[in-house]
């Protein structure tokens, strides 16, 4: 929504809902199409849970448990208005569980990193978006193709997800997160390539501090990446929960340093520049 000019953005709940419903009828063509285009050819289908992806092709897919799913409660929160129904809400939430989907023969698509398998099955819980109530809603069925396909000889892991190219949050909590959950399910496991974002400078830091040294391949929209072993950790901030696994997995990989005699409180401002989410009443 940042990215509309002003004027425009009190529209943004319409042209979201447009963006849904487009995808949707598009999507009834282009599967329809699907047979036709060979590996081009968008998913003809969709499971909603990754078990259910790789019950249904057994000699390709194969699920590698990482963490249990757990209940996260938190305490209550003072704000304004007091009693908000949001900060009810984020009391409690549901954790799903962790595991890294490994597709022999899998494609990633594009720049939000969709999983497809060889049968043309798009596995939704690891290729979730912003805002949509189901797969068929998924910006993949607004073209009739995935775009260029580019092979990539080996394993390859996929670290992205919506997000993560052009947002630190994402990028941090979603990105580098599942390489943790990688870790946690495939303990020693080599990889040829990693198809994450590196383009800015934030990203290529993060992953040095993290010890991700595996060759690096940037995702783009519009190319779909074919691998001979596809490795496809979850999502382990989908709803935004931040779960306290990953928040201290970041702390041990990514440990603070101690400065000189700097200030003990930093203000990070978010400018004044397009694209920022600038803050209205930062002087206040």
């Amino acid at each position: 929504m940042s990215r509309l000019p002003p004027a425009l953005r009190p529209w943004w709940p319409v042209f979201k809902r447009a963006h849904r419903i487009l995808a949707v009828l598009l999507g009834v063509l282009h599967r329809r199409l699907a047979p036709l285009l060979g590996p081009r050819a968008v998913p003809r289908t969709a499971t909603g849970r990754s078990q259910d992806t790789a019950r249904g092709e057994p000699g390709t897919v194969h699920l590698h448990p990482a963490g249990p799913a757990e209940t996260l409660r938190r305490r209550a929160v003072t704000g304004h208005p007091a009693g908000h129904w949001r900060f009810g809400q984020a009391r409690s939430a549901q954790i799903p569980a962790r595991y890294t989907l490994a597709v022999s023969g899998g494609r990633l698509v594009g720049s939000y990193g969709a999983t497809v398998t060889p049968c043309g099955v798009l596995d939704y819980q690891t290729s979730g978006y912003f805002g949509i109530a189901g797969w068929r809603e998924h910006p993949i069925f607004l073209r009739p193709t995935v775009g260029r396909v580019v092979r990539e000889r080996g394993t390859v892991l996929s670290l992205v997800t919506r997000g993560v190219g052009v947002n630190y949050y994402h990028f941090l909590l979603d990105g580098l997160g599942r390489y943790g959950i990688f870790e946690q399910s495939l303990p020693g496991e080599h990889v040829d390539a990693i198809v994450v974002p590196h383009r800015l400078r934030y990203q290529r830091e993060l992953l040095g501090l993290a010890g991700v040294s595996a060759r690096l391949v940037e995702p783009r929209a519009g190319v779909t990446i074919m691998a001979d072993r596809l490795l496809v950790p979850s999502t382990p901030n989908q709803d935004l929960d931040a779960p306290p696994w990953l928040v201290d997995w970041l702390r041990r990989r990514l440990p603070a340093r101690p400065g000189g005699d700097g200030p003990r409180r930093l203000y990070l401002s978010r400018g004044t520049r397009r694209n920022t989410r600038s803050y209205l009443q930062e002087e206040q």
